[in-house]
């Protein structure tokens, strides 16, 4: 509202002192619907002149109306403020924003957990299930890599270069912990561990080829249903049987190229094997095709192969050869009917190593035996006997043992 309008054109005009004050009143009255006026004589002067006061707002309708009702609007009590509502508001938006979180984040941990993923931070630190037994191990003088029958991942013992994947390359892992879920398959190089979950994504952790460690677990490719590695190199066969490298030049693999990312380098594969300064692939046609430093690509190398494996070629006909580091092939025995990474069954049931030397041992399959130390500590060999039981050989004896997650610091201790 405009108080000069509301004057009616008076502006600061004087008023005689002589003229009476209702008629000051009057006029003003007339303006505010008969509103008090405070008014006071100026001594050195004849005239007394009104104190011009601002209206006080009114509530819209009263206004329009008109109908102030003779209120005071100079003696109108000021509202009093009510602390404590306002608390209140606010602790119950506070309290309101934090449910919602909690909510929000128990909805994503929930939908994360019905995912099938191998986010491998989830999983660390997880409390060991005793009911899971061993279905696979590779086994160290440092650490142990253990895959249960629900294809959960376990490790324990010391992280030399982030292998374990716990998040901590420096750190000893004293407490047997799970790294991952819906695995497939795993392979352990000692400097390396990559696995291969129900989807066919692959995972790596440990030493980087570039250098440095990755020190908890990532996804390196998919699509893959087969890997060997060793050092800093690491050969694999996807989904449709195509082979692919990655590692540096003059890798332990044999590589005479850089291959920065898994690259294919074969095709028609069924298997694949790392050894020192080599490695390989077979076919589907039964035909092994290696890769040594002294030449520029993978050539056949024999034919009417049965398997291989990272030490042994075993062939149709039951011979078994070892592999040497540069590639070359040296007859051990015949009669073979199987192999795994260190040692070789024959057809009789006996098992040897790559010294031709006979591990006492009574297994239903030579996958079962996880360690074998003939030739390094005390003779110790560990495996799974026909009974589901975890056995720990060595020439003092044997400790047979429960086969569950418990067992790993027993075996670890025991080889050491």
């Amino acid at each position: 509202m405009n108080q000069e309008n509301n004057f009616n054109m008076q502006g600061n005009n004087e008023i005689p002192n002589n003229q009476p004050l209702n008629n000051t009143n009057q006029n003003f009255n007339n303006t505010f619907n008969q509103q008090p006026i405070n008014t006071h004589s100026q001594q050195t002067t004849s005239y007394v002149q009104p104190i011009m006061q601002e209206p006080i707002p009114q509530p819209m309708n009263n206004i329009e109306s008109g109908n102030i009702n003779n209120q005071n609007l100079n003696n109108k009590p000021p509202k009093k403020i009510n602390i404590g509502l306002i608390i209140g508001v606010i602790s119950l938006v506070v309290i309101v924003i934090v449910v919602g979180i909690v909510l929000l984040t128990s909805n994503k941990n929930k939908e994360n957990n019905n995912t099938d993923t191998n986010n491998n931070n989830n999983n660390v630190n997880q409390e060991t299930s005793k009911n899971s037994s061993i279905k696979n191990m590779k086994v160290s003088l440092s650490n142990i890599i253990a895959l249960t029958n629900n294809n959960e991942l376990y490790v324990y013992g010391t992280d030399n270069y982030g292998e374990l994947g716990v998040g901590d390359s420096s750190s000893n892992v004293n407490k047997t912990t799970k790294v991952a879920s819906n695995v497939v398959s795993f392979y352990g190089s000692g400097s390396q561990t990559y696995y291969i979950d129900s989807k066919g994504d692959l995972y790596m952790a440990g030493l980087r080829y570039t250098g440095g460690v990755i020190d908890s677990f990532e996804k390196v490719n998919s699509n893959i249903k087969d890997v060997s590695s060793v050092i800093n190199c690491a050969v694999v066969i996807d989904k449709d049987n195509n082979v692919q490298v990655k590692g540096p030049q003059n890798s332990y693999c044999g590589f005479t190229q850089v291959y920065e990312e898994f690259t294919k380098v074969g095709s028609n594969a069924k298997d694949v094997l790392v050894h020192y300064y080599s490695s390989g692939y077979l076919t589907n046609s039964n035909e092994l095709y290696m890769k040594t430093d002294k030449g520029d690509s993978y050539v056949k190398t024999l034919e009417n192969v049965k398997e291989i494996s990272d030490t042994y070629v075993l062939t149709d006909n039951g011979e078994v050869y070892n592999i040497e580091f540069d590639g070359a092939f040296t007859k051990l025995d015949d009669n073979v009917s199987d192999i795994n990474d260190t040692l070789y069954m024959k057809k009789d049931g006996t098992i040897y190593n790559v010294n031709k030397n006979k591990i006492e041992v009574e297994v239903n399959s030579i996958d079962d035996i996880w360690y074998d130390g003939v030739e390094f500590v005390n003779n110790v060999v560990i495996y799974k006997n026909k009974e589901n039981k975890i056995v720990l050989h060595s020439s003092n004896g044997d400790d047979v043992i429960d086969n569950n997650l418990d067992s790993l610091k027993q075996i670890l201790n025991y080889i050491k």
